[in-house]
């Protein structure tokens, strides 16, 4: 059998130098975005919190909280990972649990339902969120990117009116 030509490569990658503060990372991305949120007090903000390897996440889904409770937002957390945790509510809290994501550490609480509802399209694909907290829902704020999410601690806001 004949081998096709092999020829050896190298790929360099520009690579970020590490974030060694990541709170002050997750406030800095976030307060561009204040003006835009126009959070009014007492208004719900879910916060998703997913299984695709989102580096530090627990830091930054905290500060999250941290920073909407002193918008005087009444911020909650919804597992976003579709099939993850055995595609029940509760596999997925469980999931959550195990990155250190409790209703506990976080201080606020964790919504988890399977069932969605359409809410709108982005570039023509429907864009679901969970019925639980659809209704009183006014913002989602997402660590990572998706649909695959990414290690590095971007936010994404998605606007939910």
């Amino acid at each position: 059998m004949s081998y096709p030509k092999m020829v050896r490569i190298r790929q360099l990658f520009d690579v970020p130098p590490p974030v060694k503060d990541i709170p002050q990372a997750v406030r800095h991305a976030l307060r561009p975005l204040r003006p835009a949120l126009k959070i009014m007090p007492r208004e719900t903000v879910a916060i998703t919190a997913g299984s695709r390897g989102v580096a530090n996440i627990v830091v930054i889904v905290k500060t999250l909280v941290e920073e909407l409770k002193a918008m005087g937002a009444l911020p909650f957390i919804v597992p976003a990972m579709g099939s993850h945790g055995g595609a029940t509510a509760e596999g997925q809290v469980d999931v959550l649990r195990h990155l250190g994501i409790t209703e506990d550490s976080m201080g606020v609480p964790i919504r988890s339902s399977m069932e969605v509802v359409q809410i709108g399209e982005t570039l023509g694909f429907p864009f679901g969120w969970t019925k639980s907290p659809s209704k009183q829902t006014t913002l989602q704020l997402s660590p990572g990117s998706s649909p695959t999410q990414t290690s590095k601690a971007t936010l994404r806001a998605a606007s939910a009116r």
